[in-house]
């Protein structure tokens, strides 16, 4: 009885698993299939997790990059002294101490600081960049009226929006930053 029990297992697991040692044509192609479904979806992940990475850190750059900006034009518009040239790209001043700062926007992409001879880029690819000068009354619906000359000039509104590549897409982009400065020397 014992020999028929062995020759039982035998027939049914013991050829088995040697007939099965081999994977079929069919097997090999659904392992085929699923690794690279797998291995598709992990580099996918990957890619997605590396570029939301790369678009975080560009975001933070550009509000910090637009913070700092803001606080050099607030503290020097704020101690002028005397504008020498104001256009839409252009900011040059003196200021109570009698130091000569120019800010200028070079129309392709920078906005430079230039004090005591001493040029520091303030933004980087900006796609859009303006000043404009107003006399410090408001009109009857709050909008503040056009200075007709640089003498008349108690507030100046500057506005940029910059942006950054990622992958060569113009994907990183800040919204447009604006801000009114008070002219209190001048």
């Amino acid at each position: 009885m014992l020999n028929r029990v062995h020759n039982h297992f035998n027939h049914f697991y013991g050829r088995g698993v040697q007939a099965r040692a081999a994977w079929t044509l069919v097997e090999l192609m659904m392992a085929i299939v699923t690794g690279t479904v797998v291995l598709s979806g992990v580099v996918m992940t990957f890619v997605f997790v590396a570029k939301s990475f790369v678009i975080m850190t560009n975001y933070h750059d550009l509000d910090k990059q637009s913070r700092e900006t803001l606080d050099y034009l607030s503290r020097d518009i704020r101690s002028i002294s005397n504008i020498t040239v104001f256009t839409s790209g252009e900011l040059a001043m003196v200021d109570m101490a009698g130091n000569q700062i120019d800010y200028k926007w070079d129309g392709s992409k920078g906005f430079t600081r230039t004090a005591n001879g001493d040029v520091r880029v303030m933004l980087q690819d900006c796609d859009y960049f303006e000043l404009s000068n107003y006399q410090r009354n408001a009109s009857n619906n709050f909008s503040f009226l056009p200075a007709s000359s640089v003498a008349q000039t108690k507030l100046i509104d500057v506005r940029w929006h910059c942006w950054r590549p990622v992958l060569g897409a113009h994907l990183t982009t800040e919204s447009v930053q604006t801000a009114k400065f008070v002219v209190r020397n001048f």
